[in-house]
């Protein structure tokens, strides 16, 4: 996300996770690229396995038969055409999968021509290649010395039947190591198939309309009679109906007018006349034939109470109301069977019905046999392609691995990556060089001194000259060196820079206020290193009695002097800020060698003193996160950063690269080992 723009600005601040993103995003691919041996590698090696791989199979065959499926009439016309070619698409495909089922398997198996195939089944799967193996462990088993379940799984693992498109061909292909076993079951397959459905179309669907036609009958027959029965009760149910209405009358009239009331009497009468009707109508049809078995044990209680009902009292009503429950909740619980028994007798007679209407259609269908139009004829393999197979797969791989390997590589590599993750300026790039800023048999000289032509020595001098152009003397007189994480060459480039400026007739001064891991004695192994800043920051000497002079004119040496324990705490702003102001007096060039920023702080205390820092990042080493930290720390402290120099660099580099974060970890591990 942009945080802040200058339109008047060279550049354009980002958030640090954006331009990690963005840097990491344009180099990825020239990375990936850059590992294209890889690539090389796994291509030769999926070859090499295709290779090998072929070498360990037998070489197949493929024998194709072919059906042609004949129609009888297609008359195709208008709208009908996508219709009718559906129903032949639908009619193919059940062909096909007629063919790879079970029943057409089986009956290949139990063929007697498959039966005495002698060279069947191939031998078992071996690492070692065809032509190592022995006669013996190249022979095939015969067809009937297995089992016809094994026999059944080999021939469904190398037979396939498919349709050819837009066609009404059937193809049936078999893959097998021998020319004559794979014409035989690929024979076999077409050969059974059309005799079962010739078999089947001539005698079977007699017999199974037969059975439907007779399952109809009975459904037909049971279906009329539950019919007949339920059609006994409609008018016993429209009566009672009736009855359960004049009975809510009654009730509500009972209860508002006394028994004598006109408007009651006539209800009770025409309700009483109801219940007369009902009952004969109950009366006939318990004598139905059909229907006395379910009457007989309800008869005797309806009689009972008919008898009560007879009487001109307020019993009668009761009694009354008490035989029309008995006789509705019967009559309800026998039609409610009798309605059920004929929705299922109903349901049964239309099913018998569909199928048999299903099994005419398919003695009609536009099919009209099947022929085998073509025995079994060999095709070419396609066993030429594994090793290519091999080598593309190899190279997807080499190339996956390639970037795999792009994306987990964080480091700062060269001059851009480290321009685009710190937004800094490179002021100078080292290449990388044992000789670069180690003592030679214990004694250091300068690289522009014992090797002035060389490509390093060449970048010291861009890196003076870069430093001059940052503006005037007197606002860029003293520089600090650091580096985000140990072992990255700070000391290296501080002290060549600072030789450097002394063979330009500067006068300059090194001070190595790195205090906890101290390198610039081991590069002056001719002075005194007992003596050095501690002793003037502790105040146990002054300054003067610490400079010494180096080999080289113009170069002035304070070392760090003896080691304390807590080095922070000789860190005071008020002495470093006096000893810098003193120091600029008499130099020139005042260069400082300082700690890493991200183990430990005293790098943060020492920067708002100087007037430019320096950040020194080790190529392939330094991881862009890291660089960012440390920048950010530095800004914060007060330090003006300047520029970064690039430590490293193979001299192959073509100024690819890219960065990323992957913690501080690895910062907090002893700071005791690494280089300079």
């Amino acid at each position: 996300m942009k945080q802040s723009t200058d339109p008047f600005g060279d550049f354009e601040e980002y958030d640090d996770e954006d331009k990690v993103a963005s840097s990491f995003k344009s180099g990825v691919i020239k990375r990936t690229l850059s590992k294209w041996w890889l690539a090389v590698i796994f291509l030769v090696l999926g070859a090499t396995a295709g290779l090998y791989y072929q070498s360990t199979k037998l070489d197949t065959v493929t024998a194709v038969a072919v059906i042609e499926v004949n129609q009888k009439d297609m008359k195709i016309i208008g709208d009908d055409l996508e219709t009718d070619q559906t129903k032949v698409d639908t009619l193919l495909a059940t062909i096909v999968a007629k063919m790879s089922g079970p029943e057409v398997l089986n009956a290949v198996v139990a063929d007697p021509v498959v039966q005495a195939i002698t060279e069947m089944i191939p031998p078992k799967a071996s690492l070692k290649p065809v032509y190592m193996r022995s006669e013996e462990e190249l022979t095939f088993s015969t067809a009937n010395s297995v089992t016809k379940v094994e026999l059944a799984e080999y021939i469904t693992k190398c037979a396939e039947v498919s349709n050819e498109r837009n066609t009404t061909l059937i193809r049936v292909a078999v893959i097998h190591p021998k020319e004559k076993t794979a014409k035989v079951i690929a024979d076999a397959f077409a050969r059974v198939f059309v005799q079962m459905e010739s078999n089947l179309k001539s005698g079977g669907n007699s017999k199974v309309r037969g059975i439907l036609a007779k399952e109809s009958n009975v459904s037909k027959a049971d279906l009329r009679e539950a019919e007949k029965s339920f059609q006994v009760y409609t008018q016993a149910l429209e009566l009672s109906n009736k009855v359960k209405e004049s009975r809510e009358e009654v009730v509500q009239l009972r209860q508002r007018y006394k028994s004598l009331h006109p408007k009651r009497q006539h209800a009770e009468g025409a309700h009483k006349d109801l219940l007369t009707n009902f009952a004969r109508e109950i009366n006939r049809v318990v004598v139905v034939p059909s229907e006395q078995e379910y009457w007989e044990s309800i008869a005797a209680e309806l009689k009972a109470l008919e008898v009560v009902m007879t009487q001109d009292d307020e019993e009668s009503y009761t009694a009354a109301d008490d035989w029309f429950a008995l006789a509705q909740s019967s009559l309800s619980a026998r039609s409610s069977f009798l309605k059920t028994t004929v929705d299922q007798q109903s349901a049964s007679y239309q099913a018998t019905t569909q199928r048999l209407a299903e099994l005419g259609m398919a003695q009609q269908n536009t099919f009209d046999d099947l022929k085998i139009v073509e025995k079994a004829y060999l095709t070419p393999s396609g066993r030429k392609i594994i090793p290519f197979a091999g080598a593309i797969v190899g190279l997807m791989c080499g190339v996956g691995i390639a970037y795999f390997l792009a994306m987990l590589d964080y480091k700062i590599h060269d001059v851009q990556t480290g321009e685009e993750v710190s937004g800094l300026s490179c002021l100078a790039a080292v290449m990388q060089d044992s000789k670069f800023g180690r003592p030679t048999n214990g004694v250091w000289n300068s690289l522009l001194i014992s090797d002035p032509s060389s490509m390093n020595a060449e970048a010291l001098r861009n890196l003076r000259t870069s430093i001059v152009l940052l503006g005037k003397k007197e606002r860029h007189q003293s520089i600090l060196f650091c580096s985000a994480a140990p072992s990255e060459g700070k000391t290296s480039v501080s002290v060549e820079t600072a030789a450097a400026f002394a063979l330009n007739k500067e006068k300059t001064v090194i001070i190595d206020l790195d205090l906890r891991k101290p390198k610039v004695s081991g590069m002056f192994t001719q002075l005194d290193a007992s003596i050095g800043i501690v002793d003037v920051l502790s105040g146990q000497k002054p300054l003067e009695s610490v400079i010494q002079s180096s080999s080289i004119e113009n170069l002035d040496v304070i070392l760090s002097g003896a080691k304390v324990p807590n080095p922070a705490e000789l860190l005071h702003e008020e002495e470093l800020s006096a000893l810098i102001a003193k120091l600029k007096q008499s130099y020139d060039r005042i260069i400082i060698d300082s700690a890493p920023v991200l183990p430990v702080s005293d790098t943060r205390v020492i920067a708002k003193f100087v007037d430019d820092t320096i950040l020194v990042a080790l190529a392939h080493k330094t991881p862009g996160g890291a660089m960012i930290r440390a920048k950010e720390l530095l800004s914060k402290s007060g330090g003006s950063l300047a520029g970064f120099v690039i430590n490293g660099i193979k001299s192959k580099a073509k100024g690819y690269g890219y960065y990323g974060y992957k913690g501080y970890g690895e910062y907090g591990e002893s700071y005791s080992d690494g280089n300079k």
